[in-house]
């Protein structure tokens, strides 16, 4: 186990105790385990980076709070301080090095939220195993995934709703056959929806998008290059990954 592996878990178990921050519990630990805040800001410098951060869906019944962390052990995991969107994992003291991810909560539908959260993967690991370990908390899997996750638990309208359906992409079972420009040579393109109309070849945006056909959730913004986005869509995330620190 490494040293940062070691304060989080230690924070953990001071945060599941109750009545302490996510910031004293994690200078409280580092002070236990001997590191620095300048050992801390080289340890986390990746997972201060948002472009390495990943995107996960956990629906969460109505009045279920977010715990600081999960779980008490030697797999505990901070989740930080999370409200108003963000979480904020930074130790009092270490400002200058701040780790800090994002959420962001849908409306109520069943008597749900689906929380879409983009964090380092390890951390995303403690949701997860928190996910599983809690009555009313569903892990919903990663873009390529959500779909049919959602539509095993929720209807199909319910899932359009929870999912907000204009106010993201989605990728679409229809491929064109689209002009090259070199002689006849075509390729396949396949069609997608964004903020609720029809992108792909020859389609401009004048369409609504027809949700029927929407077989994965996709980034509608990337920041890993062009194509990265339909990646995301088809990644499929493996048990293991989520111990990766």
């Amino acid at each position: 186990m490494s040293k940062l592996q070691r304060v989080l878990s230690a924070a953990a178990v001071l945060l599941l105790a109750g009545g302490i921050s996510v910031g004293i519990a994690l200078r409280d630990a580092g002070i236990a385990e001997d590191m620095t805040c300048k050992q801390w800001c080289a340890s986390t410098e990746k997972h201060a980076d948002p472009t390495t951060h990943e995107t996960f869906f956990i629906a969460i019944s109505d009045g279920t709070p977010i715990p600081k962390a999960w779980p008490e052990g030697d797999d505990g995991r901070v989740l930080g301080d999370c409200s108003g969107g963000t979480c904020d994992l930074t130790p009092t003291g270490c400002a200058k090095c701040p780790v800090v991810y994002t959420y962001h909560a849908s409306s109520l539908v069943a008597g749900y939220r689906l929380y879409e959260v983009r964090a380092p993967i390890y951390i995303a690991g403690g949701w997860r195993l928190w996910a599983n370990d809690t009555p009313g908390v569903h892990w919903w899997q990663s873009f390529g995934q959500v779909i049919d996750a959602c539509t095993a638990n929720l209807t199909g309208s319910q899932c359009l709703n929870i999912l907000e359906s204009d106010e993201r992409c989605w990728m679409l079972s229809t491929v064109d056959d689209c002009p090259t420009g070199v002689g006849a040579e075509t390729r396949p393109v396949t069609r997608f929806c964004r903020y609720g109309r029809v992108f792909g070849c020859g389609m401009g945006g004048t369409l609504a998008c027809p949700y029927g056909q929407a077989v994965a959730v996709m980034p509608c913004g990337v920041d890993r290059g062009a194509g990265s986005e339909t990646i995301d869509t088809e990644r499929v995330f493996e048990p293991a990954e989520f111990d990766e620190l």
